[in-house]
């Protein structure tokens, strides 16, 4: 198994399965009483775990760890071009001229974000392609292949970054490539044929609910962590019951009937095939969204 020193050589270790984690930390817990947790602790992290003597897949069976703990691509592929790749082109070209060149990006219309995302995504495919690869939805064998192999391009080439002194750290120039998220790397053909695209796993979604539903509201509540979670939950039911009524008012003048004429025919339906009422759900939502957003000028 990897150790911190085998972090960026490039070679694919065996996990660490879930088995080897439970004999580890029941050989620990015969010489030092779990329940006394500084001492465990120490003695586990001295193991290399982080000290937790009960996980709690531990009476999981047919599960382990080192499977259905998979990479994420937002903060495992895109958080390392942020920290890393992204940091190398900063010292390797200068701060000066790779803001030059973003200013000079021809701005996206149409979007109320402006981002300058096409030299981004040029410089994630030149210095990382195996993280673009990695972002697509459907994976075949040839998608694999090319993923592994832009893996292998870059540690074929990477000496030239410590050469040009890009990687630095607090204390100064690294000469050595020990970051964890570039080893995870190594797993991610096998967790894509075991479980399929790392798109299914994004945290994209649950990442801007936390902002729509958590961070934007905060300015509107008092900013008093005692009754935070119950301020929001407030909002949120003022903001449903809004669109409600809207909803209802969209109905009522365009005199479309509130009796829905094939309400029994679709219950048969989602019966036999309960997706479908998933799907309708979503597709009526974006229908009546649309309808009641302000037209573009």
């Amino acid at each position: 198994m990897a150790m911190q020193a085998n972090f960026g050589n490039g070679v694919l270790y065996p996990p660490r399965t879930g088995h080897h984690t439970l004999q580890v930390i029941y050989e620990i817990s015969k010489e030092v009483d779990p329940w006394d947790l500084n001492k465990f602790q120490k003695a586990a992290k001295a193991a290399h775990l982080s000290g937790v003597h009960m996980p709690y897949w531990s009476d999981w069976m047919f599960a382990c760890p080192s499977i259905f703990l998979t990479g994420e691509i937002l903060h495992t592929c895109i958080k390392f071009f942020a920290d890393h790749p992204l940091n190398w082109v900063k010292e390797t070209v200068g701060k000066r001229e790779l803001d030059a060149r973003f200013m000079v990006q021809h701005k996206q219309g149409g979007s109320t974000e402006t981002f300058n995302a096409p030299l981004l995504l040029q410089l994630q495919a030149s210095l990382h392609p195996d993280l673009f690869i990695q972002s697509n939805p459907v994976h075949f064998p040839d998608s694999l292949h090319s993923m592994v192999q832009a893996l292998s391009d870059f540690h074929a080439f990477k000496d030239a970054i410590i050469h040009a002194e890009a990687r630095r750290g607090k204390k100064g120039v690294k000469e050595d490539f020990f970051i964890p998220k570039l080893e995870l790397l190594q797993s991610f053909r096998g967790t894509v044929e075991r479980l399929g695209t790392l798109m299914q796993f994004s945290a994209d979604m649950t990442e801007r609910l936390l902002i729509t539903h958590c961070k934007h509201l905060f300015e509107c509540t008092n900013r008093r962590s005692t009754d935070f979670m119950e301020q929001c939950v407030r909002i949120l039911n003022c903001q449903e019951s809004m669109e409600l009524f809207n909803l209802y008012t969209l109905f009522y003048s365009r005199g479309a009937s509130l009796i829905n004429a094939i309400h029994i025919e679709d219950e048969e339906v989602t019966t036999i095939n309960p997706a479908l009422s998933w799907f309708r759900i979503i597709f009526l939502r974006a229908f009546f969204l649309k309808m009641l957003s302000p037209p573009s000028i």
